[in-house]
């Protein structure tokens, strides 16, 4: 509630039936005086202030402007108090019909030269359609790690059949490069240049890059604490690991409830 002191009017247009010197409904003040905060620019808006404390009538738009100056303020303090109301955390998002997206990471030890990779498989409802947590030896750089993710997580897919598919990392430089048609020249251009020949067996592809907060899945399976030293495999069921079947459940819940499900709520 923003609080305004005792405020004469006075309107610059006609004054049929309305007497002289009308005041607004008397408003509570915070304090004796209201503090006025002086600045370039700034002069209608102090000088109205000033007049108002000094008893002196107001026209009808130096008060609106008076409100609206004061309104600002609020809403800008509020702002600074509370912070942003609005979170730019990114979720993630399930492919189209018909189409799988398929998610990947890896876990890189550089002091062992070896990664974990791990790749998990979802549709359209955001249900689990198949996983793999991999090792990886003689792997010495974080960005060969994420792309051999890659192309085991095309293997993999290709296993399993599916044919339409998205291909999402949280590496930028990788999926970038998978992306691009142009030769690749760099430390990991062997594990590019396999990704994108394995890439050419899908039916329709699409690749993107998403930021780690919607890779969570994916990072936890590479992660895998307290999954063991093997290979593992899951075909439409989840991983057995709390962490992840609880990240797979949150990610669900930001989708929406299928149309045919949504539309049986109002038969009759």
């Amino acid at each position: 509630m923003i609080r305004l002191p005792h405020v004469a009017v006075e309107s610059s247009e006609s004054r049929e039936g309305v007497s002289p010197g009308m005041r607004l409904p008397h408003v509570a003040s915070n304090s004796a005086k209201t503090r006025v905060k002086r600045a370039s620019g700034d002069v209608p808006f102090a000088s109205s202030a000033e007049r108002i404390h000094e008893g002196k009538r107001l026209k009808i738009e130096e008060i609106i402007t008076l409100i609206n100056s004061q309104c600002f303020d609020f809403s800008t303090a509020n702002t600074w108090l509370q912070g942003p109301l609005h979170s730019d955390v990114i979720h993630w998002s399930p492919p189209p019909e018909n189409t799988v997206k398929f998610n990947f990471d890896a876990r890189n030890s550089q002091a062992h030269q070896s990664a974990w990779l791990g790749v998990i498989i979802r549709n359209n409802e955001g249900k689990i359609m198949g996983a793999c947590r991999r090792f990886s030896p003689r792997i010495t750089l974080p960005f060969a790690a994420e792309a051999q993710a890659a192309v085991h997580a095309m293997v993999f897919v290709l296993d399993l059949g599916f044919k339409e598919v998205i291909i999402e990392g949280d590496s930028r430089s990788v999926v970038s490069r998978l992306s691009s048609t142009d030769p690749d020249f760099s430390e990991i251009g062997a594990f590019i240049w396999d990704a994108r020949r394995r890439s050419e067996a899908f039916s329709t592809r699409a690749f993107r890059f998403t930021p780690r907060n919607s890779n969570r899945a994916a990072h936890q399976l590479a992660a895998g604490d307290g999954m063991g030293s093997n290979d593992s495999f899951w075909i439409e069921e989840a991983p057995s690991l709390r962490q992840i079947t609880e990240q797979v459940d949150e990610d669900r819940r930001w989708i929406g409830p299928p149309r045919g499900d949504f539309l049986r709520f109002f038969e009759v």
